[in-house]
């Protein structure tokens, strides 16, 4: 599903990290976050995380964010740990969806889920399953929303697209 109807709030839930320390989406205010919840056990998320962390090593826009985000159970620090070293994944941090909160906040079916917040904290877009990586209007979305200066023209981008 693609939406620019979304004109939402980023979720403000706490997401875990190994080092005990805790995020937010807000936290990350003033950058394009592609936020994608998925699960150590996801059939789909084994072949979409592998391309998430080649992206995020890629990625030279540093207003552009990648975050998995691990809906995992406890100990699901350590379950996500153990997956990133056995599949050397080497540019995504480890961050957990606390007590499920931000995948019940954005209603979450099934992983792995990707929204993007624009700049500005809005959820403007959002993909079911896995996501259209290497197509190139996905890119130049990410780029454009980048450059957008404001929320309304951000939010307008993915209709300009399609």
């Amino acid at each position: 599903r693609r939406s620019s109807d979304l004109e939402v709030p980023a979720p403000e839930t706490v997401l875990d990290q190994p080092d005990g320390a805790r995020t937010s989406l807000v936290d990350f205010k003033g950058k394009v976050s592609v936020v994608t919840l998925w699960a150590t056990w996801c059939h789909v998320c084994e072949i979409e995380m592998p391309i998430v962390d080649r992206l995020a090593g890629e990625n030279k826009n540093d207003a552009i964010v990648f975050l998995p985000v691990s809906v995992d159970e406890a100990p699901a620090i350590a379950l996500v740990q153990k997956h990133y070293k056995s599949h050397a994944y080497k540019n995504l941090p480890v961050l957990i969806d606390r007590h499920h909160a931000l995948s019940g906040r954005v209603g979450l079916r099934g992983t792995p889920t990707t929204i993007i917040v624009d700049k500005f904290s809005q959820v403007v877009a959002a993909f079911e399953g896995q996501a259209p990586w290497h197509d190139a209007e996905t890119t130049a979305y990410l780029n454009a929303l980048a450059e957008a200066t404001d929320a309304e023209q951000s939010r307008e981008i993915l209709a300009a697209l399609n």
